[in-house]
């Protein structure tokens, strides 16, 4: 028998299998990277809008604590070129 592990071929809905002898095998890396991609959109987001209320919420003590001397700003710098404002779809075009 034959092992031909270099033969890649796409299936309909775009999950990649690999041949090995005569049985297709899902590469899982693939169905894996999408749902990470996904995964990762969401928190993402999620981190946005949890550091926007923190900020509403912490806004007021750290005024008291700095007598109106400093205005206090949070900004999420993740390590993608990504916006608060561009939303989850254009999100996952980026990652």
């Amino acid at each position: 028998m034959e092992i031909r592990i270099e033969v890649f071929q796409e299936t309909c809905d775009g999950i990649k299998t690999r041949e090995i002898g005569e049985y297709p095998i899902l590469l899982l890396d693939d169905v894996l990277t999408e749902q990470f991609i996904q995964h990762a959109a969401k928190i993402i987001e999620k981190r946005y809008q949890f550091l926007a209320i923190l900020q509403e919420w912490a806004k007021p003590i750290h005024s008291g604590i700095s007598r109106n001397l400093e205005e206090l700003k949070i900004q999420y710098k993740p390590s993608l070129h990504v916006l608060e404002t561009i939303g989850l779809s254009k999100i996952i075009e980026v990652l």
